[in-house]
């Protein structure tokens, strides 16, 4: 239970973060959108996969921002490459999510690309 307990205070704590909380806002606006279209079963887990994707992602990359400042709260380069490298993982999961999105959003509307 402690171990619970830990991780839940690191979900808890990761949402002190501006980019975090605005990932986490994303994605109840996601599965209101899933909910108001009625997605099959598939297309939730396509969908609820990418959602956890990006907040995956993006815990990880602030988890990451937190250690290197702890490390080396001065201005290094090769610390600003690491955050930069963490911080393009999240950009490219959320990428994949949105065209993921964009190719569910068409399915139900009848939109062609």
């Amino acid at each position: 239970m402690k171990k619970f307990a830990d991780a839940w205070r690191g979900i808890t704590t990761s949402l002190q973060h501006r980019s975090v909380r605005i990932q986490y806002l994303l994605a109840v606006a996601a599965l209101l959108a899933g909910i108001f279209l009625k997605l099959s079963f598939e297309d939730w887990k396509t969908f609820l996969l990418c959602i956890a994707l990006v907040l995956i992602s993006e815990t990880f990359n602030t988890a990451i921002e937190k250690l290197c400042d702890a490390l080396h709260p001065q201005y290094d380069e090769k610390i600003g490459q690491v955050k930069d490298l963490s911080a393009g993982a999240v950009l490219l999961a959320s990428l994949y999510a949105a065209l993921q999105a964009l190719l569910i959003l068409i399915k139900y509307t009848g939109e062609r690309l």
